[in-house]
């Protein structure tokens, strides 16, 4: 296994888990008596929890994609799910600069960042990549944190889905874990 790079912790909390699966199931039974009364038993039956687990589920698989294609090699581990709380530990392995850089800056800015470490190999300045591989490290890193943060909630309220996310460092996951925790349990 890769050595990974950094890790972050990704947050969510379902906020409207029974009145998605009323939704779902009125969308395919119907607005009618049966509709509404399939709607309420099924919220009972499925548990924020479960719903939760699905939506993680199938979140994990996309968000990873997404990021390969972008060239950020992540990886999520579930470190803890109960009721409507789910939080991962997302694992940096790789950063594949170039792919990053001509995604989401476009091809003249990854040819720049190309042709700067070149000019620092070509003076004899060998010496400060690892600092600069570090400085954009840190930068992506934060930049990925600050977009999963608001993009995940944009995502899911266009399927109905409400919840909050919260993307933190290892440093402020504790205090966020314990009362949020509190909160929901």
């Amino acid at each position: 296994m890769a050595k990974e790079l950094s890790h972050f912790y990704l947050n969510i909390v379902l906020l409207n888990g029974s009145e998605v699966v009323k939704d779902q199931v009125k969308e395919k039974a119907g607005t009618g008596v049966f509709g509404k009364v399939l709607g309420g038993a099924a919220a009972k039956v499925i548990s924020d929890e479960k719903l939760l687990a699905k939506l993680t589920e199938t979140l994990e698989e996309k968000l990873e994609e997404t990021m390969d294609e972008m060239g950020l090699h992540l990886k999520f581990v579930k470190v803890f799910s109960k009721k409507s709380l789910s939080s991962f530990r997302v694992n940096l392995h790789e950063i594949q600069k170039e792919v990053l850089l001509m995604k989401s800056r476009g091809e003249e800015f990854a040819k720049a960042y190309s042709q700067l470490l070149g000019s620092l190999m070509a003076l004899g300045l060998e010496d400060k990549l690892p600092t600069l591989d570090e400085k954009v490290n840190e930068k992506v890193q934060s930049k990925l944190m600050e977009q999963l943060e608001v993009q995940i909630p944009a995502k899911l309220s266009e399927n109905g889905v409400k919840c909050s996310v919260s993307v933190l460092s290892p440093a402020e996951q504790a205090d966020y874990f314990f009362d949020t925790l509190q909160m929901v349990c």
